[in-house]
């Protein structure tokens, strides 16, 4: 992950929170049993809110402001994490 010059304080925060989180569920941290399987619970805040049109949900989460988007480093620094949903995403985007 990458921190952003100029980030807030908490900003750069809030992605050490999450930062922490992932590397734990990584680590096999989060679950006292460690068999093998484990369930995770994500924490509300970091979950993407449908608002009945998954694809346009995703696309407002990871990219707010597409349209007035200019600066071909906005999406360079972005990625979508559900590789399933690519072409979906693309078609909707373009």
């Amino acid at each position: 992950m990458r921190l952003q010059i100029g980030s807030s304080c908490s900003d750069v925060n809030e992605l050490k929170e999450f930062s922490d989180w992932i590397l734990n569920v990584g680590d096999g941290n989060i679950e006292d049993n460690n068999d093998g399987e484990a369930e995770i619970e994500i924490p509300d805040d970091m979950l993407i809110k449908n608002s009945g049109d998954p694809i346009s949900s995703i696309v407002n989460s990871t990219y707010p402001s597409l349209l007035e988007m200019s600066d071909i480093s906005f999406f360079q620094d972005r990625a979508n994490l559900a590789p399933t949903n690519d072409n979906s995403l693309n078609n909707y985007i373009l």
